[in-house]
């Protein structure tokens, strides 16, 4: 007979002698002894170990930035390698051009002679969601790397997120986690602080990682932005680089007669506008991007927002003046643009 059973039947055998003598006191003893029954039971009980199935598809992505923190610093380049039964079958990789100068070549070697013929990086955003798709985004220390992604994008990523690095700390016994010393040690070829080269150190450390661990837990984790302002913040400076640097192409779309010779503020967190492409086409279009709200402005598209937008309380301001300002919600602006 199993120990933890034996134990709850002398208990109770034992309250009910006791019970005869003292009904308080037998009660008493039977509830303790009931108690240090199931504190033994769960103390002793044969945990069974979790098998997991290590992920073997999945899209490793790593940026190159002009900083550390997502607030004050931009990407300046993105990379991304679509991994299938942990072999790469597809890449992706792009230089970025900031608004502000590249102030720290000396880590990734990336001048702005480098990136001048390159877009912003929300230009690629239409091009990196899709190489991405549904997979798992895997990452050597991801929340650095979706932080700064996210803050480009007007909704978070969704997709399974997971970090190699978080998980190299939970089984790996190392001096050190930096990639360039993981290099050296694993014998990898390739680069340091470039992002292409970096994902394919990344999954050459993972492969490693659970080649040399039979048995460990795979953990996802969440990313999530945690500064409502940085959204709107990206927005307004990619207008500011697009009307320091986009070439707008001649043509005649169907929504040229709204954009013509109009001026256009965008205020907020757009969730469904297409805002690399919709930005080109008021150009292209011969119209003008505001970075903020004037007595000049003909229409005020206002996404969401945490507080009421500076150029929001700009625009009903100049609205009461009987200026002939439009404030657009984004799903009024979807239904005037064709």
């Amino acid at each position: 007979m199993k120990i933890k059973k034996l134990y709850l039947i002398i208990s109770f055998v034992l309250s009910l002698i006791l019970f005869n003598f003292n009904e308080d006191f037998g009660t008493g003893i039977f509830l303790i002894f009931i108690i240090l029954a199931v504190i033994y039971y769960k103390q002793n009980k044969k945990i069974k170990p979790k098998v997991t199935t290590y992920p073997k598809d999945f899209t490793i992505i790593d940026v190159e930035t002009t900083g550390l923190r997502a607030f004050t610093s931009e990407i300046i380049e993105f990379a991304a390698i679509k991994v299938r039964d942990l072999e790469i079958v597809d890449e992706f990789s792009t230089l970025c051009n900031p608004v502000e100068p590249i102030e720290n070549s000396h880590i990734h070697g990336i001048k702005d002679e480098d990136v001048k013929d390159y877009e912003y990086f929300s230009g690629y955003i239409p091009e990196i969601l899709k190489f991405i798709g549904d997979d798992t985004v895997t990452a050597y220390n991801a929340p650095f790397d979706i932080e700064f992604v996210n803050s480009y994008l007007s909704k978070d990523l969704k997709n399974q997120i997971f970090d190699v690095l978080q998980f190299a700390r939970n089984y790996d016994h190392r001096s050190s986690f930096k990639l360039e010393n993981i290099k050296k040690d694993l014998k990898i070829e390739t680069k340091s602080h470039r992002a292409l080269d970096d994902c394919k150190t990344t999954l050459e450390y993972y492969k490693y990682l659970i080649t040399n661990n039979p048995k460990l837990e795979v953990n996802y984790i969440t990313c999530l932005t945690t500064d409502p302002r940085i959204k709107p913040k990206r927005n307004t400076t990619y207008i500011k680089w697009l009307k320091e640097n986009y070439k707008p192409i001649e043509t005649k779309t169907n929504n040229y007669d709204l954009f013509n010779d109009k001026n256009f503020c965008f205020s907020g967190i757009f969730k469904k506008l297409d805002i690399s492409n919709l930005y080109k086409e008021i150009l292209n279009c011969e119209g003008n991007l505001q970075e903020r709200t004037t007595l000049n402005t003909d229409y005020l598209i206002v996404g969401d927002y945490v507080d009421t937008t500076q150029n929001h309380k700009k625009g009903i301001d100049y609205s009461s003046r009987e200026n002939n300002i439009k404030i657009l919600t984004e799903d009024e602006f979807l239904d005037l643009i064709k």
